[in-house]
């Protein structure tokens, strides 16, 4: 559950489902592999991780307006359609 005064985004647990259904049978080497990227890309906390890559081509890495996510969330579902 959040935190009072915090809510989780509705797409959360599905990210979640989805990670889990597509890694969870993959070799341990695998699982490993994607652990560090979500350990690094999803769940880190260095504020430079997308600093290399200038801010307009940032994507998720970066500041995200309504319009973006909004865009993520048809692309994704393009792909979960499939």
């Amino acid at each position: 559950a959040a935190a009072p005064g915090r809510t989780v985004p509705p797409f959360a647990l599905d990210a979640l489902m989805h990670a889990a259904a597509a890694l969870r049978a993959l070799p341990e080497a695998q699982r490993e592999a994607w652990r560090q990227m979500f350990e690094h890309f999803a769940f880190g906390t260095d504020p430079e991780v997308a600093g290399h890559i200038p801010p307009e081509r940032r994507g998720v890495l970066g500041a995200m307006s309504a319009e973006d996510h909004a865009r993520l969330r048809a692309q994704l579902s393009q792909k979960l359609a499939r």
